[in-house]
């Protein structure tokens, strides 16, 4: 692999989008419940670095930034460059990778093979895990969707709930869709998965990482999910739901059978505006809120919604269940035409 470093004189792709979160805050006239951050740009002249190596590239490639992949990491990560996703061949997919440390460090980019770009994102205050990141995004990309997203933890695969097996079958699967038959791809998927390789998207296993918060005597714990109960509630008047989602909120709830826990998923970009934009944003202030716990704030308010907030109920569990199995037996091929699987399966 050879790595050059170039800086450009604008940042390309998404200058507006490597910015700062000042600690000032100003009212968002459309959210009277919620307060928005101020962002400030970093200087465009931002370090490029281009990756090259020998990658067998899609064939009917899609258009540039068709799908994203969206990673929620915390730590800055000197190697990204030698990650295994540069292995996938998916002309010109766009990732972003989320940094909630190291201000001071500038933003990054990289450009690799098969069109294939990168941009670091910094996200500060670190609080909200993984959601704040998704709903940062989600603002910047509401009204201007790919086709596609696949939303990612920074292990992306190396986690008790998820596996190399999963990213990459169901990932490739649903990229080949884009291009050849999108109209029968599911409108989200989850990437979630047993790490002794388990298969079954329908199963919600995530019971024993739960907290029975509702339970608890913690003062602050008790205000999140005070808190987050009548967020929710707003978000489902803005999206004319009753009863939806305010119960999921709770860990015992009954979830309905496209739920999966852990929220890594796939969602389509035609889902984006589900959600009206002035939700969005009032749950990444609350996210980010230094008043709350942010691990409550990321299950109960995230991850226990998540699905029912963006997947579509028209598809059946017949539907989902044989486009799990597909990407299940398209595992050999990912195996056969990439590198991704095996260098996956090091790291």
């Amino acid at each position: 692999m050879r790595v050059a470093l170039l800086v450009p004189s604008l940042f390309g792709l998404l200058a507006v989008t490597a910015m700062l979160y000042d600690e000032r805050h100003v009212k968002d006239p459309r959210t009277p419940f919620t307060k928005k951050y101020v962002l400030f740009e970093q200087p465009t002249s931002i370090p490029t670095i281009t990756i090259s190596r020998d990658v067998v590239c899609q064939h009917d490639i899609l258009p540039p930034g068709s799908l994203h992949i969206v990673i929620a990491a915390w730590e800055y990560d000197p190697d990204f460059q030698d990650h295994f996703l540069w292995d996938t061949g998916f002309s010109n997919t766009h990732i972003f990778l989320y940094r909630r440390s190291e201000e001071l460090k500038p933003s990054r980019h990289w450009t690799g093979p098969c069109g294939m770009a990168a941009t670091e994102l910094l996200l500060i205050p670190n609080r909200g895990y993984e959601a704040a990141a998704f709903l940062d995004y989600m603002t910047l990309y509401h009204d201007d969707p790919p086709l596609a997203m696949a939303f990612l933890h920074g292990h992306v695969a190396k986690s008790w709930h998820t596996s190399c097996e999963a990213i990459l079958s169901r990932i490739a699967l649903y990229y080949d869709g884009l291009r050849r038959d999108l109209e029968r791809m599911p409108d989200m998927v989850t990437l979630t998965s047993r790490s002794d390789k388990s298969f079954d998207g329908l199963d919600w296993f995530g019971g024993r990482k739960l907290k029975s918060a509702q339970d608890s005597h913690d003062v602050v714990i008790s205000a999140t999910l005070s808190a987050c109960r009548n967020l929710v509630t707003k978000v489902e008047q803005g999206m004319n739901m009753t009863d939806v989602l305010v119960p999921q909120v709770e860990s015992g709830a009954r979830r309905p059978y496209f739920s999966s826990c852990c929220a890594n998923f796939i969602l389509r970009g035609t889902r984006y505006r589900r959600v009206p934009l002035h939700s969005i944003i009032a749950m990444k202030d609350f996210a980010l809120s230094a008043s709350y716990d942010s691990k409550i704030v990321a299950t109960h308010c995230f991850e226990f919604i998540v699905h029912s907030l963006y997947a579509n109920p028209d598809h059946d569990v017949v539907f989902l269940r044989e486009w799990y199995e597909l990407a299940t037996r398209h595992m050999k091929t990912v195996t056969l035409s990439t590198r991704a699987f095996a260098k996956c399966k090091q790291s």
